[in-house]
């Protein structure tokens, strides 16, 4: 059969044609290093609190001209995106410093909203549709922030959780603390990313000998949860820092457009 020769609409473009940006979310136990490990970043903005999410720490890589935007409130986060939207090309990596701290946040300003509309609702306790508003709130900026032509770390705390498989059974997989019945909203911003990376302590060795490296997973062992859409990165990265991570994703795009072209 012949090709057609219609005519394309414009909404119709080539994949060569988006912006390659990279999408990371990194996970792990508190104190273990991944807002250090986020501060490695080239030219980044952190979208975090100040102190409870541990941003001083980032000064150990980031350096004391690390910038910071200050999100206390979900209308704070509302206002950097907006600004990030029209200023894509300022900042290099925006760091989502935590996920975990924004679903708190977002809860926080909802029950407010909740209570100033019905001063007899309880200020402390969310009713369904507050569940429900605040994932939402979630999946909406996590997919927008994706588009933007920059790239995005996000990191987030780590649970552990029972999960129903496709043949109806039951797996325990420790996966980034985004809390909702049966981590279904954990596992959906997971289906947002292109690499979801469990990162880690481990020490050998034992008195002058004892060593302490952190360890970066990007494919699935044993209960942790972790995927690398570029199939570049291996299973373990030790002492990793964002920009090497980064050079081996950007080679590896570049390879498969060239295979493509």
């Amino acid at each position: 059969m012949a090709a057609s020769r219609a005519t394309l609409p414009p909404e119709i473009i080539n994949l060569a044609d988006f912006p390659t940006t990279i999408s990371i979310l990194a996970y792990a136990d508190s104190g273990t290093g991944k807002t250090r490990f986020a501060g490695t970043a080239e030219n980044a903005l952190f979208l975090a609190p100040v102190k409870e999410g541990g941003v001083e720490a980032a000064l150990a890589t980031a350096g004391p001209k690390g910038k910071v935007w200050p999100i206390w409130h979900w209308s704070d986060l509302r206002k950097a995106y907006m600004w990030l939207k029209s200023n894509p090309e300022v900042f290099r990596w925006v760091i989502i410093d935590s996920l975990t701290h924004l679903q708190d946040v977002a809860m926080a300003d909802v029950l407010a909203a909740a209570h100033k509309a019905n001063p007899k609702r309880d200020p402390d306790i969310p009713a369904q549709p507050d569940y429900l508003k605040v994932q939402r709130q979630l999946i909406k900026m996590t997919v927008a922030l994706n588009e933007l032509s920059f790239h995005k770390l996000y990191t987030a705390g780590t649970m552990r959780e029972d999960v129903p498989t496709v043949d109806g059974g039951i797996e325990t997989l420790v996966l980034p603390m985004i809390e909702s019945r049966e981590a279904k909203l954990s596992m959906r911003i997971c289906g947002q990313m292109m690499v979801v990376a469990h990162y880690t302590v481990k020490e050998t060795g034992e008195g002058e000998k004892r060593q302490e490296n952190r360890w970066l997973l990007t494919r699935k062992s044993g209960s942790f949860f972790a995927k690398d859409r570029y199939d570049c990165l291996g299973q373990w990265t030790k002492d990793p820092t964002v920009p090497e991570i980064e050079q081996k994703i950007v080679k590896k795009i570049a390879e498969m457009r060239e295979e493509a072209a």
